[in-house]
């Protein structure tokens, strides 16, 4: 009887063995055939993109849909107001995380891309003023919000426009 149960008790593994290597083959690995581009990553099939990249397969660079001339209006903290101040977007080659922001011919600043959509002016000092701040881009509308600093204080501007 003994030998009995041994041999019930060992069919029952080699069964349940069985039919949980088949329940796994049954699931294959969503990510087997997938290939992510610049550093994204395959998650359930899909590619979950590093920053400053998106697409399906991570191949586009995100900083690419800012490239062209903005027209920005806004005001500053001080009580200023702008209008149709002409902002160029171009490439930066050092990363492709960073492109170059250029204010009414006034401001060159370098900026780093954060999300798909928003960056952050790197800090730089010109002429006395250091520059910070941050922004974002939704289609054709960049926001973009810029600190200016000296000895005396900081100036906030508040900007936004559509691409031309």
């Amino acid at each position: 009887m003994k030998n009995l149960k041994s041999i019930l008790l060992a069919s029952l593994l080699t069964i349940g063995a069985f039919a949980a290597t088949l329940v796994t083959s049954c699931n294959p690995d969503a990510c087997k055939d997938v290939v992510c581009s610049n550093g994204g990553n395959c998650t359930n099939g899909s590619c979950a993109c590093a920053v400053g990249f998106e697409g399906s397969k991570c191949e586009t660079e995100s900083r690419t849909k800012l490239y062209g001339t903005f027209l920005l209006s806004g005001t500053d903290s001080d009580g200023g107001t702008y209008t149709n101040l002409s902002t160029i977007v171009s490439a930066s080659a050092s990363s492709p995380t960073k492109f170059l922001l250029n204010i009414a011919s006034a401001f060159n600043l370098t900026c780093t891309m954060t999300s798909g959509n928003s960056f952050t002016i790197d800090n730089i000092t010109l002429s006395g003023f250091t520059y910070t701040g941050s922004g974002t881009f939704n289609g054709t509308t960049l926001t973009l919000i810029m600190n200016e600093t000296d000895a005396t204080g900081t100036v906030i501007y508040n900007l936004a426009g559509n691409k031309q």
